[in-house]
This record gives structure tokens, sequence and C-alpha cells, in this order.
């Protein structure tokens, strides 16, 4: 299913998840791709349309990797993806921006946040099922 926000509920959104996520969330607002944040669980989720998106994949605090979320969905994800960031440290605004530019020239892009014990499960698959999309493990 994909999520579709207003101004009104990514400034919502802006207040409750971390502040470095702001640049993506600006971006979003600014040039229109969907937005998709996804925390562990197993069913099913989205974009499935051909436009672009910014998916932010939220493996932390309790980082338990590729295999806690609905596989096929982040397989179709990372294959439509034309950028990945796999965030394993401490989240700052430096990449989410980095994300932001790619938004603002109409690319999709995948961003994984994890834990350093997960970052080598995230590398693999990202490799695996985006071969073509840049990837950038931080």
């Amino acid at each position: 299913m994909t999520t579709i926000l207003t101004p009104y509920q990514l400034g919502v959104l802006a207040d409750l998840g971390p502040a470095c996520r702001l640049p993506v969330f600006q971006a979003v607002l600014d040039h229109g791709p969907d937005l998709v944040l996804v925390q562990h669980r197993h069913r099913a989720f989205g974009p499935h349309g051909a436009g672009p998106f910014v998916a932010i994949i939220q493996d932390r605090p309790l980082a338990r990797g590729p295999d806690a979320f609905d596989r096929p969905s982040l397989e179709e994800l990372a294959g439509k993806a034309n950028g990945v960031l796999v965030l394993t440290g401490r989240l700052s605004a430096g990449p989410y921006v980095r994300a932001a530019s790619l938004i603002g020239r109409g690319r999709s892009v995948l961003v994984v946040e994890t834990r350093p014990p997960r970052a080598e499960e995230w590398r693999a698959f990202t490799r695996n099922h985006a071969p073509a999309a840049p990837a950038i493990v931080l």
C-alpha cells in the first residue's frame, strides 16, 4: 500500500521522526514521489506504481535484517531503486541530504536504517536485488 501524505502529515512525521529525515520529507513535498515508511512486519508493502519513490526501511532499534520484512516487497523496492543507502551508525542529516538530491532528480531511493551487526546482510541483499543501483553503506 502506498502512503500519500499531505504537507500537514509530513510536518507531523518530521515532529515524530528523527530530524535528520527532514531533507527527504521536504524533497517529497517539493517533487511528489511516493513515500513509503516500513517497520518490521511480514505483510506486503508498496509502492506498486511506476513512479519515483523514497522508501525508508526502519530496521532499528532492534535490527533484524532483511528477513524481518516481506521479502517480495523488499525485492520489488530494491529492483526499482536508482540508489540505495544503508545507514548502520548514528543517524545524521548528510545521507538524507544525498537521498533528497536523488529525489530532486526524479530518482527512486531505498534507505535502510539498521545497526552495524546487520550491515553485511543488508549489503548482500542490495547487491543481489539492486545490482544496478549505486549503494552506499555508512
